[in-house]
């Protein structure tokens, strides 16, 4: 038999030929069926998955619509924090308020359309008195709490306090009395170019810096500290007590510049290391005979945090 003429082979021979090349192209086409077999089925697979996570998307959507609906029906009430003054008064104690830090808000509470208010209070009463106004807190004012609490013997008889009170609020009731009060004229006539508005964008764009987890978040979560509710502009270092790790600074907090008579708040106040003071986070680092060392957070203009170091010097105190 001739190779190169198959033809003329028999045909047993010629049948043989033809079954072993159709079988040795099975096997030269097999990986090539088996990968697209497989290829098929991980698509029909990822579009099962597809289907399933639509559907649970969707009835998330519906069940959050739902709890929306319920929640829109009925939404939580707080208590103010002028309900504390009016139970004061009703106890016989004097309650000012000093003043109100930035709301507060973390996941869990933005989740529940909750923010906390920082609300500074001092007052000044009987011992008897103090406690029944702390006794009617759960009932008169739910949900307001004590963050910190400086108590001492008032020299007139009673106690005085001063407190940072944390008060629940809304945050859809705080945004709908906002925009009540907004006005059509004054919002179409916004500056786009204000320096307010660029500052505001400057802060938002800081907050996603990762300095600001790192720097700014811890200090929002810790107890405030009194002297922290006056600018660091208003505070003098007028003298020092004690000695070596002892050693303690005198800080005077002085009256606004619109009203000098007010000899209330010029009161000297006792900071030693760790101690806060000023509204830019600032941290008593060292305590010296001559200044007083404060380290604060201060916003970079390209939207970092970094610790900056101040120095009080010492000053004489006025007599």
């Amino acid at each position: 038999m001739d190779w190169r003429q198959p033809w003329l082979w028999p045909r047993h021979f010629q049948y043989a030929l033809f079954v072993g090349a159709g079988f040795l192209g099975v096997l030269l086409l097999s990986p090539w069926w088996v990968h697209s077999w497989n290829a098929w089925s991980d698509v029909t697979q990822a579009q099962a998955k597809l289907l399933a996570q639509q559907q649970a998307t969707l009835t998330l959507r519906e069940q959050t619509a739902q709890l929306q609906q319920a929640s829109s029906k009925s939404p939580a009430s707080f208590a103010d924090a002028a309900v504390l003054s009016q139970l004061a008064q009703q106890e016989g104690l004097q309650l000012a308020q000093i003043g109100m830090d930035k709301p507060q808000q973390t996941a869990s509470l933005s989740a529940l359309q909750i923010q906390q208010l920082p609300v500074h209070l001092k007052v000044q009463g009987s011992w008897d008195g103090w406690l029944n106004w702390l006794a009617h807190w759960p009932s008169a004012a739910p949900g307001v709490t004590v963050a910190s609490l400086e108590l001492k013997a008032d020299p007139r008889g009673g106690i005085s306090a001063q407190i940072l009170a944390v008060a629940p609020q809304s945050i859809t009731a705080e945004s709908a009395f906002e925009l009540s009060g907004l006005n059509s004229d004054d919002t179409a006539s916004t500056d786009p170019f204000s320096a307010q508005v660029w500052v505001s964008a400057q802060r938002q764009h800081a907050e996603q810096h990762p300095s600001y987890a790192r720097l700014v978040a811890p200090e929002l979560l810790r107890p405030r500290d009194w002297l922290e509710t006056f600018p660091r502009e208003r505070l003098q270092y007028v003298g020092q007590i004690g000695s070596g790790a002892e050693l303690e600074a005198l800080v005077k907090v002085l009256p606004p510049t619109t009203d000098k008579k007010d000899t209330a708040l010029s009161s000297v106040h006792r900071v030693r290391v760790g101690s806060h003071l000023g509204q830019d986070f600032g941290k008593v680092v060292a305590v010296q005979t001559d200044q007083l060392v404060v380290q604060e957070l201060a916003l970079t203009p390209t939207g970092e945090w970094q610790t900056r170091e101040v120095r009080l010097p010492l000053q004489e105190a006025a007599p």
